[in-house]
């Protein structure tokens, strides 16, 4: 995310420097505008900006299928292959992951969680699910009921586990990708207490986070 949210904002303030009257009118004196060209400061906050606003977009297209029905949504074209039976009458997995993305970012704006720890945690919340889901369907033939009384494939977590240590492999290394993917496929296994869509991209930084502290290993290949 750093080149492109380095980039905007980069053309952010290329663009108030040419509407300086509009801009000077509405928000004071640009000289108070709080940063500068490559400032990183820049890129944290609107990088906090853009997953708010992703947050607020798809509550509101939610709010508007529940409440309305699934044809006046935006993404009722994305939700209605993705939704479960229970998940019909109810906000989407994709707001309780979002949160959870939220949640952990701010831990690493205040300095708790690791950068690395936080990308790690939600790209395995995101593909390693994935993953599991659309081998499950197609290649699982070996069933397991799971605590929730869901019915998964073993393949299904083999695929999503995979998935989840590769990523890891590539972000923060070997160790720690094997902490990430025994999270997942804890919070996988055992959804009737957890909702693992809110919970993996939380407690999956939180876990690698805590064995950096306990281990004291470089976090990925250049030892960040």
């Amino acid at each position: 995310l750093f080149p492109v949210t380095r980039i905007i904002s980069d053309s952010v303030i290329e663009l108030i420097n040419d509407i300086k009257p509009a801009y000077e009118l509405i928000w004071g004196d640009i000289l108070r505008y709080p940063f500068t060209f490559g400032d990183f400061r820049a890129v944290i906050y609107l990088t906090m900006m853009a997953l708010i606003g992703a947050l607020m977009f798809g509550l509101i297209s939610d709010l508007i299928r529940i409440l309305w029905g699934p044809e006046y949504s935006l993404f009722n074209f994305l939700t209605r292959s993705m939704l479960r039976n229970k998940e019909k009458n109810a906000v989407g997995p994709q707001i309780y992951i979002i949160t959870g993305f939220i949640f952990s970012y701010m831990l690493y704006m205040a300095g708790i969680l690791h950068i690395l720890a936080v990308f790690s945690g939600i790209l395995i919340a995101c593909l390693s699910d994935a993953a599991a889901a659309l081998v499950g369907r197609r290649y699982g033939k070996h069933k397991v009921v799971v605590f929730s009384k869901d019915i998964k494939s073993i393949e299904g977590f083999l695929a999503g586990m995979i998935t989840a240590y590769l990523i890891g492999l590539i972000l923060i290394g070997p160790i720690y990708a094997i902490i990430g993917t025994l999270i997942f496929f804890i919070t996988d296994y055992f959804p009737r207490y957890t909702a693992d869509n809110i919970l993996n991209p939380i407690f999956i930084p939180i876990g690698i986070q805590i064995f950096i502290f306990v281990l004291g290993l470089p976090v990925g290949w250049f030892g960040l």
